[in-house]
């Protein structure tokens, strides 16, 4: 499914339009690519890392989000990419409550910026991740903050709750991508 993200509302981003895609195999892969158009340029990037690895935090900076949640339970697992290739992992019992550790194995992690585009492609293996329930529908959030070089920050999602952004908040978990039917 193709879906537009929409900056909040108290931040103004006029010269960005960011589009997501995201799907999911029969094999357990969740898929996601998010394309920034417009004035690219002025998009601070995080220093690359040299290879996909876990840092905490990216939220601070330049970096794309998913929310998945399985089914109708209040838990869920937040993903956090920067296109420096770094990333982060979460699992929530509820709404910003801590669900423990969280072990992930490292997702692939594609960067490519050209005049006027950025795209961060993410494949995330979620078969060794029960809170990722492989028969339930899952619901997400795909989300983005993009810092530029002088320092404003803009907050995109698929929808915007009342109040200051908050991508944990279960009201924008609206795209929906049900259990793959099995062959």
């Amino acid at each position: 499914m193709l879906y537009d993200l929409i900056p909040h509302p108290q931040f103004s981003a006029p010269d960005f339009v960011i589009s997501v895609e995201a799907a999911r195999s029969v094999e357990g892969t969740l898929a996601i690519r998010y394309v920034v158009g417009g004035h690219t340029d002025r998009i601070l990037i995080p220093q690359p890392v040299g290879y996909a690895s876990r840092h905490p935090d990216l939220w601070r900076h330049t970096c794309f989000e998913a929310f998945v949640a399985a089914g109708e339970g209040a838990d869920y697992l937040e993903f956090n990419f920067a296109p420096s290739t770094a990333w982060d992992a979460f699992k929530f019992a509820s709404y910003r409550v801590s669900g423990g550790s969280f072990s992930f194995s490292s997702p692939h992690v594609d960067v490519e910026r050209s005049e006027g585009s950025l795209e961060v492609t993410v494949a995330l293996d979620m078969t060794a991740t029960p809170e990722a329930d492989a028969s339930a529908t899952w619901h997400l959030n795909l989300s983005a903050v993009i810092e530029e070089i002088d320092g404003t920050k803009s907050y995109w999602a698929l929808a915007h709750a009342p109040g200051p952004p908050d991508f944990h908040n279960r009201d924008c978990f609206i795209a929906t991508l049900p259990a793959p039917e099995r062959s």
